[in-house]
């Protein structure tokens, strides 16, 4: 099912401002915010919703910024971890915009920022073998980070900065209250993972019309949704050296290209030409399975095979 994470609206309609100001200073609690939003007024609550108030120089509200999560929201804004319908999702931002005194035929005043869309689902292997062995997706490795269990990938070079991919074992996400993983909580199954895509700047992608949050609403766009995670999870380059059946292995570059993938750092240590050849060869290999194919199997939408 489709998850929509850490979501960012704005609005510049000043009378839809000011009738959201008074259910925000009366609901919400004024907070202190990082240096991205020098000179905002923010304001927050229990449930995980910020709102930035951006004043002109007469202390009027010239734009407002909501940020949520409806997944987090269906959850008391405690995880993500679970499956809920996209129905469900809906729901959760309609109340959210109510709750600030926003009628249905005012979403249309709002563009949708940044967003965060993924699908939480469960793997046949060891999570953590199977993290491992996501190497690429596209042309960006992904990047180990402070935590064991996640990755990223994207937002480096000047082609990404509007887009990062991340990758993590859902169920070994550490709850912070309890110290306990998500898993051990009940949240998901053991074996979860989670495959996510934030549009950091979600204007700046066509296949759905980001600059009305209405467009969430649409018939299709969940479908939308489905197809555009499945085609960059199929762009995923999963390599695992267990994978080829070494006996199986009869010619000199066969044997040649099998050692040298076994050094570490190989694949980086490659331009992009040259690991789409490896790429291809390493997929031709005898195997003793296809990691490959196993996550398409494993990921909830279908992913089209590449020819």
């Amino acid at each position: 099912m489709i998850s929509i994470d850490h979501t960012l609206i704005s609005t510049e309609y000043v009378d839809i401002i000011e009738l959201c100001v008074q259910f925000i200073t009366n609901r919400f609690r004024r907070i202190k915010g990082d240096v991205k939003w020098k000179g905002y007024h923010i304001y927050s609550n229990d449930a995980g919703i910020t709102c930035y108030l951006q004043p002109n120089r007469f202390s009027e509200y010239k734009k407002l910024f909501i940020a949520f999560s409806p997944h987090k929201l269906h959850n008391a804004g405690i995880h993500n971890a679970n499956n809920v319908t996209y129905s469900m999702l809906l729901l959760e931002i309609s109340k959210l915009m109510v709750g600030l005194g926003i009628r249905r035929e005012s979403f249309c005043c709002f563009k949708i920022v940044s967003i965060e869309i993924g699908t939480n689902f469960e793997v046949k292997r060891e999570p953590f073998f199977i993290l491992n062995s996501a190497l690429m997706i596209g042309n960006h490795f992904f990047q180990r980070t402070t935590y064991q269990h996640y990755r990223t990938a994207g937002n480096r070079r000047k082609s990404s900065k509007y887009y990062k991919a991340k990758f993590y074992i859902k169920s070994a996400q550490t709850f912070t209250n309890t110290g306990l993983t998500h898993s051990e909580l009940g949240y998901c199954p053991k074996n979860t993972m989670r495959f996510e895509i934030k549009l950091e700047r979600a204007g700046k992608f066509t296949f759905l019309d980001f600059s009305n949050l209405e467009t969430l609403f649409k018939d299709a766009t969940e479908e939308a949704f489905k197809d555009y995670l499945a085609g960059e999870f199929n762009k995923v380059f999963f390599f695992c050296l267990e994978s080829i059946d070494a006996r199986k292995l009869r010619t000199k570059p066969q044997l040649k290209n099998y050692y040298r993938f076994g050094v570490d750092r190989y694949w980086t240590g490659l331009n992009a030409g040259q690991r789409s050849d490896k790429k291809k060869f390493y997929s031709k290999l005898p195997k003793l399975f296809d990691p490959q194919e196993e996550m398409r199997n494993c990921f909830p939408f279908p992913c089209k095979k590449k020819p």
